[in-house]
């Protein structure tokens, strides 16, 4: 859903979609990383 650009995902980083991206952005950053 979310572009896989960190600046735009940075962006996206909304405080209630941030507490259920969090778990998808700690694995995308793991595997993006």
């Amino acid at each position: 859903m979310l572009p896989r650009d960190p600046a735009v995902r940075q962006k996206a980083k909304l405080p209630s979609t941030h507490r259920m991206k969090n778990r998808n952005k700690k694995e995308e950053d793991a595997t993006t990383s």
